[in-house]
């Protein structure tokens, strides 16, 4: 069985994707868990209307929970290091 510290360092390792969960009370938990370069939005485009992905762009781009360049990784730096055929 793994202690709480193990699950907590497996959890933070991974990757969290936001196309639906953006929000003030996600982000703060989010970072904390796993930084913001392990954070990155997803759209879930076309299953999510345009003006949905714009809402969440929004919500990223003000949340005063990141500084700009947490708010790049999330935004476009993650995504297009994992995705790199995406670019």
């Amino acid at each position: 069985m793994q202690s709480s510290e193990e699950v907590l360092e497996s959890l933070s390792s991974l990757y969290y994707e936001l196309a639906l969960s953006t929000s003030s009370y996600v982000f703060p938990a989010l970072k904390r868990l796993a930084g913001a370069s392990h954070i990155l939005l997803g759209t879930d485009y076309p299953m999510r209307p345009t003006e949905g992905i714009l809402a969440s762009i929004k919500q990223i781009s003000d949340a005063e929970d990141f500084v700009d360049d947490e708010k790049r990784l999330i935004l476009s730096d993650t995504p297009r290091n994992l995705f790199p055929r995406f670019r």
